[in-house]
This record gives structure tokens, C-alpha cells and sequence, in this order.
């Protein structure tokens, strides 16, 4: 008997390399006793936006409490599942969204918004260029600047509860190296960190009389930045962030004790290779934490989104529909009014809600797939594997499919074994391919099904 893994999938390119391929829409689960494969949470409607989603926050504060998203060319509430206009947000670019004691604040396409409910929506012009990013530390919003006319990126210092009043000398640049500064963050306590292209300056306040408080703390300086302002989010307890130092290809990073720490694989660093300086603006990183899992998502601008799951820290292809289109869902917060995860959608005007009773999005079935890794077989037959699976969750009537394939030179998958998996409410069943046939060379298997259903699997199968 030969034990066959699902949950780390490898084959081969076209350019004879060997590759990890991920697991599309599955996610591995390690709990004590029985580990099992999953398959990722759907999506369900919530509330209907106005436009495609451009940024999200859940606010808690005493003057406004609830989910603010950017939606379309609009700034709504998300309220019981429905929405509440607030006013104009132009533009069709991602926003970044703070919120301090008095207002919410908007950045997108060099604009800062504030909202509040008394005051609306209005533009902040007052010694502002063209703002980039914004963070709070002290009851003052810092942005990132650009001004035009010196061609610099400033870090600009506005006044405490007054976050429409930036101090005309408040300015300063983050000049360790002669990078350009793409963020800024909250890190810890009473520190700010800069990110640059190539450096992570950190700062914290001094307060005082001086018109610019922040004092870089240069023993800390970090050697490695984020490509674009939006390759960067809050995850696990620190930040991570696309990019690196200026010897070094772009891969996905965790800013750690002194440096940083590289999350992305082989793999991983090879699907990033293939974008350019133009399309780093529409990579996003976004976070979830949730039944003890920490995830990491990238949002790709024309590819499966890349989730990378910290609790096995293991990477998986989150897709939409039967193709490998990017995930729809984008922008997640908690609302603890659900309670649960609220998401925003690239394809429409749909707030969803994470779904964990469903595998469908919005409705519609969704694909899943899983790889193993190679098996060196020498002339064997296998005339039966089988498979754990928790069978019958679903409605009486229904049946899900699942579909095996082999793989000699390890790329293309010709034929497939097909296998009805359930009809609803049957425990009971065994789920077993007969006549797989002669296998004399390294193998690589696929599995994959369509449905809208639930489902889960043991990760790994038995061959007889």
C-alpha cells in the first residue's frame, strides 16, 4: 500500500524546471488527530455597493462606529446589510483609509477626503501635494507627500485633532538611502516606520515645541522596502510587504527583529517575476486572521490571487468561476455586527460576507483543484486507490463530481477518471478509482470538481 499526499502539489515547465503548483481553492487544515484538506470559504451577498470596490475600514470610535468602504465613485456605510451614501470619493484607484477622533480619511489618486457626520465629505488642500499614503500616531495624521514642484517626497506632519491643518514647516524626507518613501505605518508604541523602495526607516515622536516631532531612529534602519504603496498590510502581529533590497529580485517579506524575513518560494518569486514596474500599483496585500489561521493575500493584477496561509505556512491559489480568474473578493474587514468578514468585489457592485456554509460565490459553483507531488513508480499497476472523505453534507438530490488525472512528463494532465462523489445526505460511501493502469515513470496526480458545496478530504490517498 503507497500513501499518495494532496496538500504540497510539484511538476514540471515548460522550461524543464521543476515547480510547486498550488492548490486552487483548498486549503490544508491541521488539527490534532485528523488533518484534512478544506475547501476555501464562498462568498454570499451582504448588500449591494454602487461600483467596484476601491478600500475598506471598520471603524471604533465615540463619534462614528461602523464599515466604510470606498464603493465605486462613492463613500458608503454598510449597515445590516444595507448601504448608506455619503458622499463623492472620484476616481476608479484604490483608496487607503484611516480613521482618527474627529474624521475618516481617503487617500486615493494623490487626494486626501475627510468624512465625518456633521462636516461630510470635503478635500484637504492646505499645504498637501500629491498624498500618497497616511498614518496616525499622537492624534496627528502623517502622510506621505509628493510636491511636484521640488520633485521630493516629504513625510508631512499634521496638527494634533486637526486633521485637515498641516503646519507649513512640518516637512521632512526619509533620506537613509536616496529611495522614494512609498508608505508609511503605525509599528509599534510610539513609532512610526517609513517604507521606502529599498529601506524601513522608523521614527517615533518626540513631541515638544519643534515643528516637526518625528526623530528617526537610525539604529534601526532596515535594508529592504516595498515596491508600491499598496504592497504592504498589516499581518501576524507585524507588516508584510512586497519588495526587497536593491541587490535582490522581489519576493514577499515580513519585517522581522533587524531585517527581513522572506515568505515567498521559489514559486512564488517566479509569478511575481513576471510583472513589471507598471503593474506594481495593481498589486494589493490584504490580511485575515480567523479559526487559527493568520492568511496573507495577494491581489495579482490577471492571475489567481496567491494566499499564504501562516499556520502551515503553505501558499494556495484562490480563483473565481472554472478558469483561472483572480479572486473577486478584495478588501476584507471584521464587522462585529454580523459578526464576521465583509468583503468588497473587482467584478461588480456585491459586499459579501465569507461564507463558511457554502463553497459557491454569489451563487455560482466555483472549481477547486489539488496536485500531488511526484511519485517515482517503476512498472506498477494500480488497480484501486481510495480516498477519506466526510461524505452527504449537502442537500438531498445533489451529487458533486471529482475528476483524478496522471501526469507522466509532469504538465499536461490528458485523461481524467471521473467519480460521483455524493448524493446528498449518503454517509456512508466509499470513494474509490478502480483501473488506474501501468505507471512506469515519475508521476504527478491531479484532482479537481466543481460545485457549490461544501466539502473536505482526507490529505492523502491510498494506493492498492
Amino acid at each position: 500500500m503507497l500513501t499518495i499526499p494532496f496538500n504540497k502539489g510539484m511538476g514540471a515547465d515548460e522550461n524543464a524546471q521543476y515547480t510547486a503548483l498550488f492548490p486552487q481553492n483548498v486549503v490544508f487544515v491541521p488539527i490534532d488527530g485528523q488533518p484534512y484538506l478544506d475547501l476555501v470559504p464562498g462568498l454570499t451577498k451582504y448588500a449591494d455597493g454602487v461600483g467596484k470596490d476601491r478600500g475598506a475600514i471598520y471603524c471604533e470610535n465615540d463619534y462614528f462606529r461602523g464599515q466604510f468602504r470606498v464603493s465605486g465613485t462613492k463613500l458608503i456605510e454598510v449597515i445590516n446589510g444595507d448601504i448608506r451614501e455619503l458622499g463623492d470619493i472620484p476616481g476608479t484607484q484604490q483608496a487607503i483609509l484611516i480613521y482618527t477622533l474627529n474624521n475618516l480619511s481617503i487617500i486615493t489618486e494623490g487626494k486626501n477626503y475627510l468624512w465625518n457626520p456633521d462636516d461630510g465629505v470635503r478635500q484637504v488642500t492646505e499645504n498637501l501635494g500629491y498624498a500618497i499614503d497616511q498614518a496616525l500616531l499622537n492624534s496627528k495624521i502623517y502622510r506621505i507627500s509628493f510636491d511636484s514642484a521640488t520633485g521630493i517626497t516629504y513625510i508631512v506632519q499634521g496638527l494634533p485633532n486637526q486633521d485637515d491643518k498641516i503646519e507649513p514647516l512640518a516637512y521632512e524626507t526619509a533620506d537613509v538611502f536616496p529611495d522614494p518613501a512609498n508608505g508609511i505605518e503605525w509599528y509599534a508604541s510610539n513609532m512610526l516606520v517609513v517604507i521606502n523602495r529599498f529601506s524601513l526607516e522608523f521614527y517615533s515622536d518626540q513631541g515638544g515645541d519643534k515643528d516637526f516631532t518625528l526623530v528617526r531612529q537610525a539604529s534601526r534602519v532596515i535594508e529592504g522596502g516595498a515596491i508600491s504603496t499598496l504592497a504592504k498590510c498589516r499581518f501576524a502581529g507585524s507588516w508584510a510587504l512586497i519588495g526587497g533590497r536593491k541587490d535582490q529580485a522581489i519576493n514577499v517579506h515580513l519585517i522581522g527583529n533587524g531585517s527581513l524575513q522572506p515568505l515567498g518560494t521559489h514559486t512564488v518569486q517566479r509569478i511575481l517575476e513576471k510583472y513589471t514596474e507598471k503593474d506594481w500599483d495593481s498589486i494589493r496585500l490584504e490580511s485575515r486572521s480567523e479559526r487559527g489561521h493568520e492568511y496573507l493575500l495577494i491581489h495579482l493584477p490577471d492571475a489567481p490571487t496567491l494566499m499564504y496561509n501562516g499556520a502551515t505556512s503553505q501558499w494556495i491559489e484562490l480563483k473565481t468561476g472554472q478558469n483561472n480568474n483572480p479572486w473577486r473578493g478584495m478588501n476584507a474587514v471584521y464587522d462585529p455586527n454580523v459578526p464576521g468578514w465583509i468583503t468588497g468585489d473587482k467584478l461588480g457592485g456585491n459586499v459579501g460576507f465569507i461564507d463558511y456554509s457554502t463553497f459557491a460565490q454569489y451563487d455560482e459553483i466555483q472549481e477547486f483543484v489539488m496536485y500531488s507531488p511526484i511519485i517515482k513508480f517503476r512498472r506498477q499497476n494500480i488497480p484501486r486507490m481510495r480516498w477519506e472523505l466526510a461524505p452527504g453534507r449537502y442537500p438531498q438530490g445533489s451529487c458533486v463530481e471529482l475528476f483524478l488525472s496522471a501526469s507522466s512528463n509532469l504538465m499536461n494532465y490528458p485523461q481524467e477518471h471521473s467519480l460521483l462523489v455524493a448524493d446528498g445526505l449518503d454517509y456512508y460511501q466509499q470513494f474509490e478509482f478502480y483501473n488506474m493502469g501501468w505507471f512506469e515513470t515519475p508521476t504527478s496526480f491531479k484532482v479537481r470538481g466543481q460545485t457549490g458545496y461544501r466539502l473536505s478530504f482526507a490529505p492523502q490517498w491510498e494506493q492498492f
